[in-house]
């Protein structure tokens, strides 16, 4: 006889308010373990106050008598080789596989009757658990609507019986939905092989599960276990899972479908932004402080110092090299045009047009995103009349309510705010800067906490209450510290100290602790807003989830006219330790003196380099270049240019012409001798493939579909970044090589070729293919940013000079405060 334990339960360690504010992590142990073993990893998480919000349901598989084990169902062996005569394998248990789903679905069936939103209910598994996640996330009647699917060291089982059975519960044969998936395992795992990690993957594209909400990782060495690096990672993708990271604002409905606007030829009209939710719009401005200041922070009040130049001295223009610039440059007016009268005639006042089908999206609170991010770019392209035709509805936009239950702060901090600040800037128009103080009023309450720490993904109706609020315990380091020129300029135009105090308390708390951290000069991803610790974590990047922190020092240090001297502090003692322990040298074919920002871990005394090259790390080589120019550090120039130069050399090295979101190359010994060597690059390709798919490394290589010097392809997407582009055009105006126009027409041309759609431009599947399939997605940041830098790059240089205006990392452009003094 079979019989099974009741599962473990954990409570939150700060538990929410209410039920439907709570999270659930629903874990599910693997073979021959038992609820106790997961119980112990939840433990470690609420020990080191991470995911404190969370509770843990554990449950316990069948023990079954003739295996003398726990098991979910009846294992099968698994080799490291396909089969020879695939009739001969043995055959899965489905029907245990069946009785375990139903067991799983009647747990989430429990919470959800208890009151939690199913879209706060992560599945997670190891081994036979991991089976088991996946299996419940597609054919049970949660499928698609839980907070996210997490898969450790296993593999899809019965998958050719998956569509019948989705079917059979009433499911669409394909997967339509955008549940986020995270499958990870250990290179040196030798129960579940490699293949069976990598036919789960096939499998789950096949499903329909779309490549972009599916995330790979593997680690190296690691066995059949749970590694330390791995739960590390798993802290930042539970919060990303039950806190919607990838899409910023979670509507209180999550079935709810925007309203889309018919495609009519005429611009929607503001009534038709959003249905209006069940409560009043909340005056912020008017709304009493819970955690009032009792003295500000002052802004600096001395003279503007005289900083160094930054853009290149330009000399008169050749008329052969300014036709073609001039050319150029009206190509790219010509495509924003396009994508600006698509979005007014078939998505006004929505966040986003789809450049495929014509649909919205409304994933930013529903305040017209595409419309606030563009405005400063119509300005400067030139387009007058729509831009004075365009304040009269922004002016309209109410920031006081919003159809979405949670907000993204720094989304809407860098779209909305610096948007707004930066069309006022150019264009003086006050409307624009009232609308900009509505936007801080709102987002100034975000810091309304005991700390004065803001809450990132904030809780817009509960603070619009009076609700009590904290600080967020887990947040990411780009999000806490990537507000400061935002609300430092808000401060400086509107003569009100307010902003400019909430966000120097942060920057002191950063300065305070940079030298206390695993990586002394850095700070980690993930900090401790609420306990104000800034130093546990113990991975460190200058890409994703951190990168805006760094690349605000330099400039708040430009903003403030050099007048507080504890960001030129910080960018110093940042930049010496990432340039030690972050950047490395990629080994190329041509033996090019290039770099790349990749990720540090920390182990006790040791750093690991994970030669990792994000797209959105491309930032990097302007940030490095400006700040250079800066503080007159001409290797910092030097470091700009060679990260730089990289990410050319990624747009040239794939077939479609672009770079993909994130690949890993191989790091060279050191950054000034490094050699070409074919068996290095091939050994670092079979130790991150599949190592049984081919004996033959090239063979590998070619079913990898990588270029040369590239050792895999984690994220083969192009969502229309601009990071690449902004560094180019950065290193133009400062160095005046006519070289980085060139390399951005390539950029452009490529782009082009395979972005353009009838209405717009649509975000890539897979750069590795020649003619990559599109997504339905066109972002804000495209008319905001990319194309910006594009038009830039081909302008007159003293069209938004380096000198005069400094970007956000929106690409907004402040203005710098007149100087009057040497530096």
């Amino acid at each position: 006889m079979s019989t099974r334990e009741p599962p473990i339960v954990l409570p939150a360690t700060s538990p929410a308010s209410s039920p439907s504010q709570s999270a659930v992590i629903v874990f599910i142990h693997g073979f021959g373990d038992t609820a106790e073993g997961p119980s112990s990893v939840a433990e470690q998480f609420q020990r080191a106050d991470k995911l404190p919000y969370a509770s843990w349901t554990i449950p316990n598989a069948i023990e079954e008598r003739d295996l003398g084990a726990t098991a979910w169902y009846m294992p099968t062996r698994l080799s490291p080789y396909p089969p020879s005569r695939p009739e001969l394998e043995d055959d899965e248990d489905e029907d245990g596989m069946l009785r375990s789903v139903r067991y799983i679905t009647g747990l989430i069936d429990e919470l959800v009757a208890q009151g939690v939103p199913e879209k706060r209910i992560v599945l997670a598994g190891f081994s036979q658990g991991h089976v088991m996640t996946l299996l419940t996330g597609l054919i049970s009647k949660h499928a698609g609507k839980l907070g996210g699917l997490v898969g450790l060291s296993g593999y899809m089982a019965i998958s050719d019986r998956v569509p019948a059975l989705r079917e059979e519960a009433g499911l669409p044969k394909d997967v339509e939905d955008n549940i986020e998936i995270f499958l990870a395992r250990g290179t040196g795992d030798r129960l579940v092989p490699k293949r069976y990690h990598r036919l789960c993957c096939e499998a789950l594209v096949k499903f329909g599960v779309k490549e972009e909400v599916l995330t790979i990782k593997e680690y190296e060495g690691m066995g059949h276990v749970m590694g330390a690096s791995e739960l590390r990672d798993l802290s930042a993708v539970f919060v990303y899972m039950l806190y919607e990271f990838s899409f910023p604002y979670e509507t209180s409905d999550p079935n709810a479908k925007a309203n889309h606007p018919t495609n009519d030829g005429e611009a929607q009209q503001p009534k038709q932004q959003q249905q209006r939710p069940d409560y009043k719009s909340i005056n912020w401005s008017r709304k009493p402080i819970q955690h009032p200041v009792k003295s500000f922070i002052q802004l600096p009040t001395g003279t503007p110092l005289k900083l160094p130049r930054i853009q290149f001295d330009f000399k008169k223009e050749d008329p052969t090299a300014k036709n073609i610039r001039e050319k150029r440059k009206e190509e790219v007016r010509k495509q924003f045009l396009k994508c600006w009268t698509s979005y007014r005639q078939m998505a006004w006042m929505h966040d986003e047009l789809k450049p495929i089908s014509g649909e919205v999206n409304d994933h930013f609170g529903g305040w017209a995103a595409t419309l606030i991010d563009a405005l400063d770019t119509l300005w400067i392209m030139g387009f007058k009349e729509e831009f004075e035709s365009a304040i009269k509805d922004v002016e309209q936009i109410d920031f006081g309510y919003t159809a979405l239950s949670q907000v993204n702060v720094f989304e809407t901090n860098i779209r909305h705010l610096g948007g707004l600040l930066a069309a006022y800037e150019l264009s003086g128009e006050n409307r624009l800067l009232n609308k900009a103080k509505e936007v801080g009023e709102m987002l100034y309450h975000a810091f309304d906490t005991p700390n004065r720490m803001p809450v990132t993904r904030w809780d817009f109706r509960a603070a619009g209450e009076g609700k009590q609020q904290l600080a967020d315990p887990q947040v990411l380091l780009a999000e806490i510290g990537s507000m400061t020129m935002e609300f430092t300029r808000l401060s400086q135009l509107t003569g009100d100290p307010k902003w400019y105090d909430a966000v120097t308390r942060v920057s002191k708390e950063l300065e305070k602790q940079q030298d206390n951290t695993h990586l002394p000069g850095m700070w980690p991803i993930v900090v401790n807003g609420r306990k104000l610790d800034f130093t546990e974590d113990n991975t460190f990047t200058l890409s994703s989830m951190a990168d805006s922190t760094y690349e605000y020092l330099g400039k708040m240090h430009a903003l403030l006219g050099g007048q507080d001297p504890i960001y030129k502090k910080m960018y110093e003692k940042a930049m010496a330790a990432a340039i030690k322990h972050v950047l490395y040298r990629p080994m190329t074919s041509d033996d090019s003196d290039m770099l790349a920002s990749g990720a540090a871990r920390v182990e006790g005394s040791t750093v690991f380099l994970d030669p990792e090259l994000q797209h959105l790390g491309c930032y990097t080589g302007g940030m490095f270049a400006i700040g250079g120019k800066l503080f007159d550090n001409n290797e910092h120039v030097t470091i700009g240019r060679k990260l730089a130069d990289t990410c050319v050399w990624a747009y040239k090295s794939n077939p479609a012409g672009i770079m993909p979101e994130v690949s890993h190359l191989v790091k060279c010994a050191n950054t000034t001798a490094c050699h070409w060597d074919d068996r290095a690059w091939h050994a670092e390709v079979t130790a991150r493939a599949d190592l049984q798919r081919e004996a033959d490394p090239l063979r590998n290589i070619a079913g990898l579909r990588l270029p040369l010097g590239f050792s895999s392809i984690e994220d083969r997407r192009y969502i229309l970044r601009p990071e690449a582009i902004e560094s180019v055009f950065i290193l133009y105006r400062i160095t005046g090589e006519q070289s980085w126009q060139a390399a951005g027409w390539d950029m452009w041309t490529s782009i082009m070729r395979v972005t353009d759609t009838d209405i717009g431009n649509a975000a890539l599947l897979d750069i590795s293919a020649d003619t990559p399939p599109m997504t339905d997605s066109m972002e804000s940041f495209w008319m905001a940013e990319t194309l910006k830098y594009f038009f830039l790059l081909f302008s007159d240089p003293s069209s938004i000079s380096l000198d005069e205006y400094v970007f956000n990392t929106e690409a907004h452009p402040f203005k710098l405060p007149e100087a009057k003094a040497k530096a």
